[in-house]
């Protein structure tokens, strides 16, 4: 058996194993993920800290050219409008139709059945309101998580306090 610790050899010290090496990399990313998740959670609290004045109101929804839209996509207005409405949510027509713009520039199959309302809803403010259907719903992005991975509509702030 080879002694790579042998000082008579003119060793440096012993060489990097396989598991040290898996050690040393299973270390750096856990520091990594650590550091990257404290440092995300307390740049929130510094936002809620910084956020002292009125909120500025923002729009409800973009403005949409009506003549750019499909019949196809203002029947998945129409459709969409009768499936909340059914359930007792009133949403304004422009969130609507800048969705289905959305839909219609993504390429996706604008028919409404329930995987299209819950991507519609993801891409509104409703679940970040608390689901609470008095309040205004407000259009926020389209939600794709292929092409956006990181926006997650479902992600609560972190509690301060």
């Amino acid at each position: 058996m080879v002694d790579h610790n042998d000082e008579t050899k003119g060793g440096t010290g012993p060489r990097l194993n396989r598991r040290a090496f898996a050690i040393a990399g299973a270390s750096a990313v856990a520091i990594g993920a650590g550091a990257w998740w404290w440092s995300s959670r307390s740049g929130d609290a510094a936002d809620d800290q910084a956020d002292t004045g009125e909120p500025a109101e923002a729009p409800i929804a973009p403005e949409v050219d009506l003549a750019g839209l499909t019949p196809a996509s203002l029947k998945l207005v129409d459709g969409l409008t009768k499936w909340f409405d059914k359930r007792g949510l009133q949403i304004d027509r422009r969130v609507y139709l800048a969705f289905a713009e959305r839909v219609q520039s993504a390429g996706r199959n604008p028919k409404v059945n329930r995987s299209m309302a819950q991507r519609f809803i993801l891409s509104t403010d409703f679940i970040q309101n608390g689901t609470d259907p008095s309040k205004t719903v407000r259009w926020v992005a389209y939600y794709d998580p292929y092409s956006s991975p990181c926006y997650n509509p479902t992600r609560m702030p972190a509690a301060t306090g």
